[in-house]
């Protein structure tokens, strides 16, 4: 015949105990019956399921409900209704442990997809594998915060994969609760990560293009006329330089969008397609790159224009 599992019973605390307590008798207990120990380790497979259920405050809720009912109600103390709430335990407990799993892989990929990005920031490197990063940050972000959710609120994952008909059966639809604390700390965690690649990606591009940063009079210092036009003359070579790198990224969008149309007509079988586009694609190209001498000589100048100009207020 079943037994109603009482885990208040299996970890020697009152019904109304407290997180501390159901954690103190927990450690005593995890001591006493430990298999390392020489205990039970059936024992202690339901000191562990009863930790499990009670230390979660959404688990507990719907367990105590459970609890209520069968000793305040002799109706209940049927087998099929044993059956049932033990069954109920036990799909909360998986359901907790698959949203863990679900975030723990989520937090994989986020990581990973950051660590991608920094890594390409950092090495100054283009390619796919930036579009590839970002997928993998953002799947990452949204599986990580939903199972984190999910972890907290096991009820709520049991509920869309039993449908709600059948968990009211077993719940009622006025015991459904949600607990935030997933979102909130999956969130902070998202935006942490994201914070170290916006201030990798910002430091990358300062040491790009700031090292040709235009001169300053330094505050309210006054300049000599050869020290006004040496930052005169910075300035201006900075500007140019600025001017330059705007015309490399719109070439650069250029090339791409002739590659695509190449790959487009490769794909499709069309040789008339592709010949036509080779000749522009190859113009393009060249273009790009006398455009990319250009703008390193005028960051090497800028750059020389920048030195001379520190030298000349230099003490």
């Amino acid at each position: 015949m079943s037994k109603f599992i009482d885990y208040y019973k299996i970890l020697d605390v009152e019904t109304n105990a407290t997180q501390d307590e159901i954690k103190t008798s927990y450690r005593h207990l995890a001591i006493k019956y430990h298999p390392d120990r020489g205990g039970d380790t059936k024992k202690m497979s339901q000191i562990n399921e009863a930790y499990s259920i009670l230390s979660n405050d959404n688990l507990r809720f719907n367990y105590d409900e459970i609890h209520d009912r069968f000793y305040n109600t002799s109706s209940h103390h049927t087998e099929d209704y044993i059956d049932k709430t033990n069954e109920l335990i036990a799909l909360l407990i998986i359901a907790k442990k698959a949203a863990r799993q679900a975030a723990l892989k989520g937090l994989v990929y986020l990581v990973i997809g950051t660590a991608i990005t920094v890594g390409g920031y950092l090495a100054s490197s283009n390619g796919g594998h930036y579009l590839i990063a970002w997928g993998a940050i953002l799947f990452g972000g949204y599986s990580f915060i939903r199972g984190l959710h999910y972890y907290f609120n096991p009820n709520l994952l049991l509920k869309k994969s039993m449908g709600p008909e059948k968990y009211n059966n077993y719940f009622g639809s006025e015991n459904l609760r949600t607990s935030y604390w997933g979102i909130v700390i999956s969130v902070v965690i998202v935006l942490v990560l994201l914070g170290i690649i916006g201030s990798v990606t910002g430091a990358s591009g300062s040491s790009t293009n700031g090292s040709s940063t235009s001169a300053s009079s330094g505050g309210s210092r006054s300049l000599t006329s050869d020290q006004q036009s040496l930052s005169d003359e910075a300035n201006r070579l900075k500007s140019e330089y600025d001017t330059c790198t705007t015309d490399l990224s719109n070439l650069k969008s250029k090339v791409d969008e002739l590659n695509s149309q190449l790959n487009a007509y490769d794909a499709a079988g069309n040789t008339y397609g592709y010949n036509s586009v080779i000749p522009e694609q190859n113009s393009a190209v060249n273009t790009f790159n006398q455009k990319r001498e250009q703008c390193l000589s005028a960051q090497s100048a800028a750059n020389d224009a920048v030195d001379a100009y520190n030298k000349s207020i230099s003490p």
